[in-house]
C-alpha cells in the first residue's frame, strides 16, 4: 500500500461518523394464532400436546399471573 493510499485510510478512520438507520420498513409483528384445519373437531388437549414445552410454560405462567390477580380482586370486594 503506497503512502498515499496509507494516510487517505488513517483519515477515513479517525473522521468516521455514524449515520442515522433509516426508518425500518418490516412490518409491525403480529401475533400468531393457533388455529386447528376445522377447529370445531380440535380438543384442547390435541392443540396444548403439539405445544413446544417452553410455550407450555409461557402459557401456565401467564395463567397463573391472571389467577393471582383473580383472587386478589375477590379477597377485595366486600
Amino acid at each position: 500500500m503506497g503512502k498515499a493510499s496509507r494516510l487517505a485510510a488513517k483519515q477515513l478512520a479517525s473522521n468516521l461518523e455514524v449515520s442515522p438507520l433509516p426508518q425500518s420498513s418490516i412490518a409491525p409483528i403480529r401475533q400468531p394464532r393457533l388455529l386447528p384445519p376445522d377447529a370445531d373437531d380440535a380438543w384442547p388437549e390435541d392443540v396444548w400436546d403439539v405445544l413446544p414445552p417452553d410455550v407450555q410454560r409461557d402459557v401456565l405462567r401467564v395463567l397463573a399471573r391472571l389467577l393471582i390477580r383473580w383472587f386478589a380482586q375477590m379477597e377485595r370486594r366486600p
